[in-house]
């Protein structure tokens, strides 16, 4: 009888303890981002351009999203181009780095059956080490079709 006493306390301490310890994968993602987000903050960078890609990761019907060239002058989007050409794109379409983290920070908040880097390598998302500006992520909120969305920036300079 005391061995059932003492083995029923000691099974409910063990069981309430690894939860406590252990985070969900969607709040390492969420810290993950924050991470970087004070990294591309502390670098103070309002005059920059990059490639930016989005994309429907998973919608084997939809066509290929092109790639821009957008420019950024004052932490304001000045001009966004066709990636490789001078063909000018509406300046709507363009995005600024903390535009871009608003979005992934937003995205972290959500239900998804995936968070990570790419939709084949299931790691978190990929960040610039040293700026901390979001290099790649894929976000796919369900098993269905067309509910997924990649995000790639690349040529950062």
């Amino acid at each position: 009888m005391n061995l059932r006493l003492t083995i029923l306390p000691l099974a409910l301490f063990l069981t309430s303890c690894g939860g406590d310890d252990e985070q969900s994968y969607n709040e390492k993602v969420h810290q993950h981002i924050l991470e970087y987000k004070e990294k591309w903050d502390f670098a103070s960078l309002i005059d920059y351009s990059f490639t930016y890609r989005q994309s429907p990761g998973d919608c084997p019907t939809a066509d290929e999203v092109p790639a821009i060239d957008i420019n950024v002058e004052n932490g304001m989007v000045s001009s966004v181009y066709l990636s490789g050409t001078s063909i000018s794109v509406d300046i709507s379409r363009g995005v600024t780095i903390n535009q871009i983290f608003t979005l992934v920070t937003k995205l972290a908040q959500e239900k998804s059956i995936q968070f990570s880097s790419s939709a084949k390598v299931k790691t978190l998302p990929l960040f610039d080490d040293n700026l901390g500006y979001p290099v790649s992520f894929y976000f796919d909120k369900s098993n269905s079709d067309c509910d997924a969305l990649f995000n790639r920036i690349s040529n950062f300079s």
